[in-house]
C-alpha cells in the first residue's frame, strides 16, 4: 500500500466523508453509496491529485458527485415503470388526519397560531405588528414551526386514541 493509499484509507477520512454524505442525502444507504463512489473515483483519478492534503480533494469529489447523482435525479425522464400516484382510500386519509391533528397539538400555542394565520395569507409584517417582533423574526418562528410539524408528520406519530 502506497502512501496515497494510506491517507485515503484514514479512518478519519471516512468519518468525515460519511458525515458529509449524511447531512446531504439524508439517507445511510444512500451516503454510503456516495462514499463508495468517492473512493472509486479517487483511485481512478489518483494521478490528478496535486499536493499534501487529500482531505480536501476527496471531500470534493464527493460533493461534485452528490450534485451530479441529484441533477440525474431531477432530469429523469418519467416512463412506464415510474409508479402511477396512488389515490388515498378513506382509511388512510382519516389516519392522516388524525396524525396531522395530533401533530398540530404538539405545537405550542404561538406556533399554531403563526401556521394558522400564514394559512390565511396574512404576510410577515402583519403578524410582525401583531406580536411585536421583527417580520424577520416572524419568518424564522413560521419556519420553525413548520419543520417542527414536518417532523412529527415524518416520525412515528403515537397519538391516544
Amino acid at each position: 500500500m502506497d502512501e496515497f493509499e494510506k491517507k485515503l484509507c484514514d479512518e478519519d477520512l471516512k468519518k468525515k466523508l460519511i458525515g458529509i454524505a449524511m447531512y446531504r442525502t439524508k439517507n445511510l444507504e444512500e451516503a454510503n453509496d456516495l462514499v463508495q463512489q468517492t473512493y472509486e473515483k479517487a483511485l481512478k483519478n489518483r494521478d490528478s491529485f496535486k499536493g499534501e492534503k487529500i482531505d480536501p480533494w476527496v471531500v470534493t469529489i464527493l460533493k461534485n458527485l452528490f450534485i451530479d447523482s441529484t441533477r440525474k435525479k431531477k432530469m429523469e425522464p418519467i416512463d412506464d415503470s415510474t409508479p402511477e400516484p396512488v389515490a388515498l382510500g378513506d382509511q388512510e386519509m382519516e389516519l392522516l388526519e388524525r396524525d396531522a391533528e395530533y401533530c398540530f397539538k404538539q405545537l405550542s400555542t404561538l406556533e399554531r397560531n403563526i401556521i394558522v394565520c400564514k394559512r390565511r395569507g396574512e404576510t410577515y409584517q402583519e403578524l410582525a405588528l401583531v406580536w411585536e417582533i421583527t417580520a424577520g423574526n416572524a419568518r424564522v418562528m413560521y419556519h420553525r414551526a413548520k419543520i417542527s410539524f414536518i417532523e412529527c408528520l415524518e416520525g412515528e406519530v403515537a397519538y391516544e386514541a
